[in-house]
């Protein structure tokens, strides 16, 4: 049996910290931008106006699917007099690839789940920062057009990135200009002389579970300047 949860209370947002992990695990989502500790460390300082809208999709009681969703409220300033649903991660943060969670064999089943419960809303959807192939918000958004939907996909700043294929480290730092290369070794220097106390070094190390909170906000600094290329706004025909 399929069933779907509507969560707007943050302390149940917080109980769902190990499924929402375990699911990730069997999705083909799993980039730190879409865990749990990010979305909530988001969630918990960078919300603003918004309201939590999660939506939560469970097939024989197991957690399949989440959209990660908040209300947000209009913004004159952007000509945007009505709400819109948005990712949570979404806005000036820069986080990379947002989209729809969902297990690999439940994929079907959840989008049918979640276009039929968003089909129904009378706000605009706004999927920013997704990945121009291959989202589950794509097809969500086709999903949608079937119900009487409109869609539009811009794109949007490129988000910067090194093709690392077929490199050692060693062979990449030899593709950088020597002022660069010296200042990458120079900085890396530093950060083995400032030893183990340094949050950022104990990233590839056991984290203690307080402390994931703690590093996911300091990456969301470190991220801030980034944008991804596609976003998707989708309406209710007729429906603002």
């Amino acid at each position: 049996m399929t069933t779907l949860e509507h969560i707007e209370d943050a302390s149940r947002f917080a109980a769902l910290a190990g499924e929402w992990d375990a699911l990730l695990q069997h999705s083909d989502a799993a980039t730190v931008f879409r865990t749990w500790e990010w979305q909530n460390a988001w969630w918990t300082h960078l919300r603003g106006g918004r309201r939590l809208h999660l939506l939560a999709v469970r097939v024989q009681g197991r957690l399949a699917a989440v959209a990660p969703l908040a209300l947000a409220p209009p913004r004159l300033e952007r000509l945007v007099p009505f709400r819109t649903l948005q990712f949570l991660g979404a806005g000036a943060v820069g986080s990379d690839y947002l989209d729809v969670i969902a297990e690999r064999d439940a994929r079907e089943p959840a989008l049918t789940a979640l276009a039929g419960v968003l089909g129904r809303e009378r706000w605009m959807l706004e999927l920013g920062r997704v990945a121009a192939g291959g989202a589950l918000a794509l097809e969500l958004s086709r999903a949608l057009q079937e119900r009487s939907w409109t869609s539009r996909a811009t794109q949007r700043e490129t988000c910067p990135f090194i093709d690392l294929a077929g490199h050692t480290w060693d062979s990449y730092l030899g593709t950088l200009g020597s002022a660069h290369r010296y200042n990458v070794q120079r900085r890396l220097r530093n950060l083995r002389r400032h030893g183990p106390g340094d949050p950022f070094l104990r990233q590839n190390r056991a984290v203690h579970p307080d402390r994931r909170s703690h590093i996911a906000r300091h990456r969301l600094a470190i991220y801030r300047r980034f944008e991804l290329p596609f976003a998707i706004a989708l309406c209710r025909k007729g429906k603002q």
